[in-house]
């Protein structure tokens, strides 16, 4: 017996017949994918220049990472912070965040000896004892407990091209006044917040405003997060100092232990060789694809041609192109 809906007539199809696209749409559609790809490239070249000098691209702000802003100000401590006895001296707090930052102390015994060295090295440096160029940043939050929550450094220092200094230096004609960034450090709450790319910033404006066209710092090859921020600042290794020390505190007694410290360049007047490089590739590629038009669109057209129709759409066979 058959059932009601069985002999139901059917109704006809009302869908709309869509026609097979043509070879030229095939054509058009591989040209934008191709626009694409270019476009893609300059785009990781030009954002690869603008990383290693401490920009963000020209990509949309919701697309890409930005560190949370701190409710900070960065800018060079002056006046009576820079005496020590005088009421809202730097030195101090200064002096104290290196030691928690850079040194690491495992007890409070370590971390006063440690900081009592970095204060005596922090006024010998950064006070009006020293009559040649020298900026003691700071980053402030008003309101914390703790005012200070970050610090940087930088001097001109006689030192040749490996940083090396008057001791150290085989060609005393080599030496020439160069500024050295020293002591960055962030407190722990306030890291990952674009604090440290703030205070070198501002660094590298002091050196621009001495007349300097480069800059250099050393950091200890152990630590592998400060040589990646460098690098993203456009900082480039250009040598490795094997010689070089840093202060430990062993049963409340100061000591120095050997290390080795990477030492970095920047250069204030043009991107690092590598960046330069990822641009002439991309304007080569760019050239390549100009010159090269007519032979593109008929591969275009060859592509287009082994695109065979199937039932659910359209499938691309690869196997004619290889």
């Amino acid at each position: 017996r058959q059932s009601r809906r069985s002999r139901r007539p059917r109704k006809a199809s009302t869908a709309p017949m869509v026609a097979a696209p043509s070879v030229h749409g095939h054509r058009s559609h591989l040209i934008d994918m191709l626009a694409i790809l270019l476009l893609t490239d300059v785009a990781f070249a030009y954002n690869l220049h603008q990383a290693s000098s401490g920009r963000l691209g020209f990509l949309p702000r919701k697309l890409r990472w930005q560190p949370p802003v701190a409710k900070v100000d960065v800018r060079p401590a002056e006046g009576q912070e820079l005496q020590l006895y005088r009421p809202g001296s730097v030195f101090g707090p200064a002096s104290l965040l290196c030691a928690d930052s850079i040194l690491n102390p495992n007890t409070e015994v370590e971390r006063r000896v440690l900081q009592s060295a970095l204060l005596g090295d922090l006024v010998q440096r950064f006070s009006s004892r020293n009559r040649a160029e020298h900026a003691l940043l700071i980053a402030e939050d008003p309101d914390a407990q703790e005012r200070i929550v970050g610090c940087c450094a930088i001097e001109i220092c006689q030192l040749n091209a490996k940083g090396e200094d008057q001791l150290r230096a085989a060609d005393p004609n080599a030496l020439q006044w160069r500024p050295l960034l020293s002591s960055l450090a962030v407190s722990k709450a306030y890291r990952r917040k674009g604090i440290a790319k703030r205070l070198c910033k501002e660094a590298e404006k002091a050196a621009i405003s001495w007349g300097c066209d480069e800059i250099l710092l050393k950091v200890e090859n152990s630590n592998r997060r400060a040589q990646k921020l460098y690098r993203k600042l456009g900082y480039r290794t250009v040598a490795v100092d094997t010689r070089a020390d840093k202060p430990q505190a062993i049963g409340g007694t100061l000591t120095f232990k050997p290390t080795t410290n990477i030492v970095m360049r920047k250069d204030l007047r043009a991107p690092p060789i590598d960046v330069l490089l990822a641009y002439a590739a991309a304007g080569l590629l760019v050239f390549m694809l100009l010159s090269n038009y007519n032979e593109l669109l008929s591969s275009f057209d060859s592509l287009a041609a082994v695109m065979e129709p199937n039932v659910d759409g359209f499938r691309l066979s690869f196997l004619p192109l290889w």
